[in-house]
């Protein structure tokens, strides 16, 4: 599904209910980014990993030579370290299901090992071959490594569910609109009950689309 298709999914139920005339599309927007947020967090708590291919979005993001002086343990032991230009976008998971992935887009063959901060100045003796990752408070990813090569990697490729796929747009900013709106089919249904009940409700439209609903549909299938 698109977003232009979503949004189109939404006004034509609303039409249904005479309920869209003042309606406009950013506000529809916005309604699906949040109440996706939400229908996926309970989604990912009760079916950890499902679909989860089906939700992800990928990210080019641009590396640069860091110079900080934070981590001079591994200056001085011949390692380089790289860090993202932009921030990675707030995400939505669990720590122990993944809640991003990071590869190299390249054939150095060398894989990334992602760790949490708290743990880096315990790789200072790693093997050279090794690039270890982390996220740091202000967002960016940093990479840390003894070989040669790893200071000339240009990019990374970040896979996670984002809490707004628009967000997509600020990390690719040679795309100007979100063509693919990563969401199931069936917690699509979800999201667009729960918006039209919302706008119904803001505009005192007597309306009760989610009573029929049965607590465990969020689990359904795709």
């Amino acid at each position: 599904m698109t977003l232009k298709e979503g949004i189109y999914d939404i006004r034509e139920a609303m039409k249904l209910l005479s309920i869209d005339s003042d309606v406009t599309d950013r506000q529809i927007s916005f309604l699906m980014r949040i109440y996706r947020a939400t229908v996926i967090r309970q989604h990912i708590t009760n079916n950890p990993g499902e679909h989860r291919d089906m939700l992800t979005q990928s990210l080019y993001m641009l590396l640069e030579l860091n110079t900080s002086t934070r981590f001079p343990e591994y200056s001085s032991v011949g390692y380089s370290i790289l860090s993202t230009v932009q921030a990675l976008p707030n995400i939505i998971g669990q720590q122990m299901y993944k809640e991003y992935e990071v590869r190299i887009d390249s054939e150095l063959g060398t894989e990334i090992e992602m760790m949490h901060k708290d743990r880096v100045s315990e790789y200072v003796h790693a093997p050279d071959g090794f690039i270890y990752g982390f996220r740091e408070d202000n967002g960016k990813l940093y990479f840390i490594s003894k070989n040669p090569s790893h200071k000339y990697l240009s990019r990374v490729i970040v896979s996670a569910i984002l809490e707004n796929p628009e967000d997509e747009l600020n990390i690719h900013l040679n795309i100007n609109e979100l063509i693919r709106y990563p969401i199931t089919i069936g917690l699509w249904g979800v999201v667009k009950d729960m918006i039209i009940q919302h706008i119904a409700n803001e505009m005192n439209v007597p309306i009760d689309l989610l009573n029929d609903k049965k607590d465990g549909q969020l689990s359904e299938k795709a």
